[in-house]
């Protein structure tokens, strides 16, 4: 089965979201990307999507430490969506946090796949294709 994937991007700082796009549009450019600079817009933008096909993924890349909603406000809520649309999406922690309490409290988390620290990289992004692909 061939998975089409999606990405969000939540991170407060434009030029992050920029390049993260033109990566992953250069990576491959069927993918289709949605960037947030506040994590409150991409939550309401989520909450509006369709239950995925099973073929279909959205990951989200979310920062941890924006203002107003940060990503820990984000992930509590987003867990309270019902758990078909949750299912629809894979959540990636990209931050320049170095706080080991930050990777404890994101990991308790069931959609969050994996805590990762920016900068953002091609391998990072191949990474988590590949991850996304091997759990179709």
């Amino acid at each position: 089965m061939i998975m089409h994937l999606d990405f969000i991007i939540v991170d407060n700082n434009s030029l992050n979201c920029f390049i993260a796009e033109r990566m992953l549009q250069n990576i491959d450019s069927s993918i289709g990307v949605h960037t947030f600079l506040h994590a409150q817009e991409a939550y309401e933008y989520i909450k509006k999507q369709p239950v995925n096909p099973e073929d279909h993924k959205t990951v989200v890349m979310l920062d941890i430490h924006m203002p107003l909603m940060d990503g820990f406000a984000f992930l509590q809520e987003f867990q309270k969506l019902p758990e078909e649309l949750q299912n629809s999406f894979a959540i990636y922690i990209i931050t320049s946090s170095t706080d080991i309490n930050d990777k404890i409290k994101s990991n308790k988390v069931t959609a969050v796949k994996r805590f990762m620290s920016k900068p953002i990289t091609f391998n990072m992004l191949n990474d988590i294709i590949n991850s996304m692909m091997v759990e179709a």
